[in-house]
């Protein structure tokens, strides 16, 4: 009874008409959304995350051992926390506590850990997903559809499915021997049933390293309407590729007539944009930029500016490290309100991944104040960072300079698993 009931709701979310109002609200939510982030302050926005953070946090591990009780402003913060690697947090908070890490870095439930595959450029072995997180992410991809409905008013983008190609981004519970799953594929289950209907992605049977999932989703799509596409640029590509080899035509816009954005994330080993545009060769169609990483949305590129936007009020607390301080005892660091033009920036994130100042390899330049728009400039790993910085003479000034090389490197199984350098010493 209970699967012939989900069949019917699938069936009704599914008519013109549930479409059609769909699409009503949904355009309704994006000119608020849109609204609000254009009349969100960012300074004021960015305290309230921080002192945010620190409430929620203030029962964990990592809330103790820095003293989260003083901290009343982003200098408290400076003071107190200092900035680490990934692999330092990884080391000192998560692989101690493995499988049970919530009270860590976070408090509990964590019903997930993301394993990207993106992490060799920068990224967390291993990175918790809380509810909030959880919550934030969703937030910032509704946030992209605004900025879609936004540039392209008159555009139904209920009237057909959307495709979430992924990024690589895999989802495993904690202590459990599952098979990870696609972080795509668990974002549709989670949602309301006669929400279902709009999004598809690739089986969640299938292995992320395989491009058979991609081709069989590819094959799906043809006869089916697509009013948007997200992913990585690694994978819209041969994606992209394989319907126009198939279908035998070279616009997109003749396969999917609806088609009215392709959103997409660049790695630094990636085509660049004008490649994507040339793959998709359809000028109506709009390309949307995003850089959201597994421990917090950073950026959606704004139509209006044509450029990257900062999102400050998804849960992130942004700070800026200038590049030619990584690697000292007490490099600088600044709040989104703090930054300059022109220079770049080391970026560290605190989320409510658990995530506290860490220096996640991604090197920003703002481009403009108000509203806060950047340039990716690179990605590459904090060690890559501090390597660049100049040497410390005698570590002087008493403070810790970050390691030109990871603690230790990526293991090859379970994150619980003790890690054995080749210059490790048995016990016995």
């Amino acid at each position: 009874m209970k699967e012939l009931f989900r069949s019917a709701l699938h069936w009704l979310a599914d008519t013109r008409l549930a479409r059609s109002v769909a699409d009503t609200i949904f355009r309704g939510l994006a000119r608020r959304r849109i609204l609000e982030l254009d009349q969100t302050g960012l300074v004021r926005a960015q305290n309230r995350t921080l002192l945010g953070l620190v409430h929620r946090a203030r029962q964990t591990r990592f809330a103790h051992d820095h003293d989260f009780p003083r901290i009343r402003t982003a200098s408290d913060f400076r003071r107190l926390v200092p900035l680490r690697t990934p692999a330092e947090l990884w080391r000192e908070y998560w692989q101690p506590a493995f499988p049970n890490l919530a009270g860590a870095t976070w408090p509990g439930p964590i019903p997930y850990l993301a394993i990207s595959s993106a992490q060799l450029n920068g990224s967390f072995p291993y990175v918790p997903i809380s509810p909030d997180l959880w919550a934030a992410q969703q937030t910032a991809a509704l946030t992209s559809l605004a900025f879609v409905l936004h540039a392209r008013p008159r555009s139904r983008l209920c009237s057909g499915r959307l495709l979430l190609l992924g990024g690589g981004t895999t989802l495993t519970p904690p202590g459990d021997f599952q098979p990870p799953d696609s972080l795509e594929a668990i974002a549709i289950r989670e949602l309301p049933a006669v929400l279902r209907p709009y999004a598809c992605t690739v089986s969640p049977t299938d292995r992320e390293s395989d491009d058979q999932p991609l081709h069989e989703l590819a094959e799906r799509s043809i006869a089916t309407p697509v009013t948007c596409i997200a992913g990585s640029i690694e994978r819209l590509v041969p994606f992209l590729t394989r319907i126009q080899r198939l279908t035998g035509r070279e616009r997109l816009a003749d396969i999917w007539p609806s088609l009215v954005a392709v959103l997409y994330a660049r790695g630094p080993t990636e085509p660049d944009r004008a490649h994507l545009e040339s793959v998709i060769a359809s000028p109506e169609v709009l390309c949307l930029e995003m850089v959201f990483r597994p421990e917090g949305a950073i950026a959606i590129e704004d139509p209006r500016h044509h450029r990257l936007r900062l999102l400050p009020d998804l849960g992130v607390y942004f700070e800026f490290v200038p590049v030619d301080q990584v690697g000292k005892p007490r490099p600088e660091r600044y709040s989104a309100g703090q930054v300059k033009r022109g220079i770049p920036y080391a970026l560290a994130l605190s989320s409510p991944a658990g995530v506290w100042a860490c220096l996640v390899g991604s090197v920003v330049r703002f481009e403009q104040e108000n509203p806060p728009l950047l340039h990716l400039v690179e990605s590459c790993t904090p060690w890559e960072l501090a390597a660049r910085a100049e040497p410390l003479p005698g570590n002087v000034g008493g403070g810790r300079a970050f390691p030109t090389q990871p603690p230790h490197m990526r293991p090859a199984a379970l994150p619980g698993r003790p890690f054995r350098g080749a210059l490790a010493i048995r016990k016995d």
